[in-house]
């Protein structure tokens, strides 16, 4: 390389000049293509040439060390020709011995990474001296394969001018789930035996997936409406994004009473006859189960005389019930009377009319027959104490209803 000459004083008078025309560094090669250095052991290799050939140079080459990282001007010893006339050179090194910094994106080795969060591995690089020599690079290597996984190893390159290289790996699992979550549901309470619920029911969920874990599971599904055959469609997602979902079906829930109502053809019966009485129940859900209604007909005398409400209850499917009620009144006169007395007495024959006779005869007149009716019935040996007990009922009875009373 060019130098600036220095001329002694003891010199010949023709000036002779030695130059330092160039330097080169050793080993050879050491320097790229782009003139950076990556070897801090490299050396400078310093040649001296003297413009007149004729004259000998003493000392043509020189050597020297110690490169620093950077961009420096080195400059060599004096190297001198015979005549004693030295120069000195100069020159430029860049010197990089550093690699470029590297990142890595990619999971961190030894981790797992869901299929769904996966993304590609990709790099970046710096260098602060003699620059990043292109992009750098990743190469993922063939994937070890298992069930529902597979463990891939992911690698980064980066060079710099100067030729120093850098890279970093990173081996992690890539889980496959491709199965959605399994749903189970619980009701709250069971239906009965015929399954149905008189109550707002309600489904829980649980959710389980072995492989990712589950993301999200379906809170709480409450059946509070009267319909049957309801159903409600739920849904999971695990954390692979695979989505489940499960039917609650078949739910029936009826929580109104069947309609029901109880009647009689007219409020006051003679205690000699059969009651009618009618009973309605309908349900416009889960149906009628069950009616307890006297509709097969029921007995005043079974009532016994004065008021007496008469029942029906029904019962649903679901086990709700419903109720009503008619007060019915009955009544008795002299003809029921001795109906039952001849009821008493029909196996008698014409004994018979040793009682009813009379006893027809009493309950015709006013309180003092009636009293005799009594006597009639108190007397007679027809009858056994149970049913003079009933007629002794009927005679103070049918007296008391026409405003008197029998006192024995």
């Amino acid at each position: 390389m060019p130098g600036s000459g220095r001329h002694h004083t003891d010199a010949p008078t023709t000036l002779r000049y030695v130059t330092v025309e160039g330097c080169r560094l050793q080993p050879p090669a050491v320097a790229n293509a782009a003139g950076w250095v990556n070897d801090l052991a490299a050396e400078i290799v310093w040649t001296a040439v003297d413009p007149i050939p004729s004259l000998g140079i003493s000392n043509d080459t020189a050597v020297g060390g110690g490169l620093v990282e950077g961009v420096d001007t080195y400059v060599s010893p004096e190297l001198c020709d015979d005549q004693g006339n030295c120069a000195t050179g100069s020159v430029e090194v860049k010197v990089d011995v550093t690699a470029p910094v590297l990142v890595l994106n990619a999971p961190v080795s030894g981790t797992s990474v869901l299929a769904g969060d996966y993304v590609a591995p990709s790099c970046s690089a710096t260098d602060a001296l003699s620059g990043v020599d292109g992009e750098c690079s990743v190469s993922v290597s063939e994937p070890v394969e298992s069930p529902g996984s597979a463990v891939f190893t992911a690698t980064a390159t980066a060079s710099d001018v100067a030729g120093n290289t850098a890279t970093m790996s990173s081996t992690y699992t890539v889980v496959y789930d491709a199965d959605a979550p399994s749903i189970t549901a619980t009701a709250d309470t069971n239906p009965n035996a015929e399954g149905w619920w008189n109550t707002p029911v309600s489904f829980s969920f649980e959710c389980v997936d072995t492989q990712s874990g589950v993301l999200s599971c379906p809170g709480p599904v409450t059946f509070a409406d009267d319909g049957a055959n309801q159903s409600v469609t739920v849904t999971a997602i695990d954390n692979s994004g695979n989505e489940g979902s499960f039917v609650v079906s078949g739910v029936n829930v009826d929580r109104t009473a069947p309609v029901v109502s109880i009647n009689v053809d007219r409020p006051v019966w003679n205690y000699t006859e059969i009651i009618d009485v009618t009973c309605v129940a309908t349900d416009a859900l889960s149906g009628v189960a069950s009616t307890d209604c006297p509709e097969a007909g029921v007995t005043a005398a079974e009532l016994g005389v004065g008021e007496t409400d008469l029942f029906v209850r029904a019962l649903d499917t679901a086990g709700n019930e419903a109720t009503d009620s008619v007060t019915v009144t009955v009544v008795v006169d002299a003809d029921d009377i001795l109906t039952v007395a001849a009821g008493f007495v029909a196996d008698q024959g014409n004994k018979s009319n040793g009682l009813l006779k009379p006893l027809a005869n009493h309950l015709d007149g006013g309180t003092p027959q009636w009293v005799r009716a009594y006597a009639d019935v108190d007397r007679s040996k027809l009858l056994i104490a149970g049913e003079k007990a009933v007629l002794h009922d009927l005679i103070e009875a049918y007296a008391r209803s026409r405003g008197s009373a029998v006192t024995c």
